[in-house]
């Protein structure tokens, strides 16, 4: 448990020290998930019960994955 937590602590340091990561991985899809519920709102899609943020929200939630997962292969 203790090599874990070393392990963590030093991913944490690299993660800050490169701040283009939490931008685009966590800042980003935040942002446009707070934009889209401000554009769309409570708005259901057509035949649907579920509103337009819900059937966006996967795909945003899926692109900030793969940005913060995939951002040390660059």
């Amino acid at each position: 448990m203790k090599r874990l937590w070393i392990l963590y602590k030093t991913e944490m340091k690299l993660a800050l020290r490169e701040f283009s990561g939490i931008l685009f991985g966590i800042m980003l899809p935040v942002g446009i998930i707070l934009i889209m519920g401000t554009i769309f709102g409570e708005k259901t899609v057509e035949g649907q019960t579920y509103t337009q943020l819900q059937r966006a929200i996967g795909g945003v939630i899926t692109v900030g994955l793969c940005a913060t997962g995939l951002w040390g292969c660059l």
